[in-house]
């Protein structure tokens, strides 16, 4: 459930909003307004631009389309010229790890709502199933 993040006042709410990379443009919430129109708009156009320049165009880096998504979501979230940014928690909303034996300790630690499988783990069968018996542990949440 996730649900609470939508009970806070934003046009767009990510990750990794203040780790000085790149926001991840697969994760974020958003809702409707026209601000989030002029940001779609924006990045469609950012984005050609990259392409265009070969930004971002080599594959297993950061993509044109992240590149973009993060230039324009950090500059609005210092700025506050049109877009209302909220930067959200990646351990709760996109928790993500390179590191298959980091990510099962940290299930348990942060009991994320949104886990992204990040190098292709999901092929390595033996590190899903330690994953899938973590997060047996974690309490389910019960409603009435």
């Amino acid at each position: 459930d996730i649900s609470e993040v939508f009970n806070k006042e934003f046009d767009i709410a990510c990750t990794r909003m203040n780790e000085g990379t790149t926001s991840n443009s697969g994760v974020f919430f958003c809702h409707r307004s026209s601000a989030l129109d002029v940001f779609a708009d924006r990045w469609m156009r950012l984005q050609k631009e990259k392409w265009n320049k070969g930004i971002g165009t080599t594959k297993h880096n950061q993509s044109y389309q992240q590149i973009s998504y993060s230039e324009i979501i950090h500059s609005e979230y210092k700025n506050k010229t049109y877009l209302n940014v909220l930067p959200v928690s990646k351990n709760k909303y996109n928790y993500e790890s390179n590191d298959p034996q980091t990510w099962i300790r940290d299930i348990a630690f942060y009991k994320p709502k949104i886990l992204h499988l990040k190098g292709r783990m999901f092929r390595d069968t033996a590190h899903m199933q330690k994953m899938y018996n973590e997060l047996k542990n974690v309490p389910a949440r019960h409603t009435n």
